[in-house]
């Protein structure tokens, strides 16, 4: 018989399961708790866990008979303060940053020099 001990704290809840031992000749199955499966225990119980604390595993199968999880408690909310400041906005007006340089035309193609062929 799997026994289960839950302790609710204003911030934490913490779980404790005992589970017996594999057995093949009295039918008892194998049974193997994690995370996952002890925040579903815990939902199907009306509680609300939050982040993992401290996690464990339990297997009857190797051997490992307790385990202990620790869970925030998602119902509680501790007393947050948020201090705004205000930040004057910047009320001078952007200039772009390119600096100006005079255009200068540039002449790509070369004109032609007069030749003049002697004979």
């Amino acid at each position: 018989m799997t026994t289960k001990k839950i302790e609710i704290t204003k911030d934490k809840i913490t779980c404790e399961i005992i589970i017996p031992e594999y057995s093949n000749r009295s039918n008892k199955g194998r049974i193997y708790l994690d995370d996952k499966r002890v925040k579903l225990l815990l939902i199907e119980q009306e509680l609300n866990p939050g982040k993992v604390i401290e996690s464990s595993r339990v297997d009857n199968f190797s051997e490992i008979l307790t385990g202990t999880w620790i869970f925030e408690n998602a119902d509680y909310q501790s007393e947050i303060i948020i201090e705004v400041e205000e930040i004057p906005t910047n009320t001078t007006k952007n200039n772009n940053n390119r600096s100006r340089k005079k255009k200068i035309q540039k002449v790509l193609d070369n004109s032609p020099k007069d030749v003049i062929i002697e004979e």
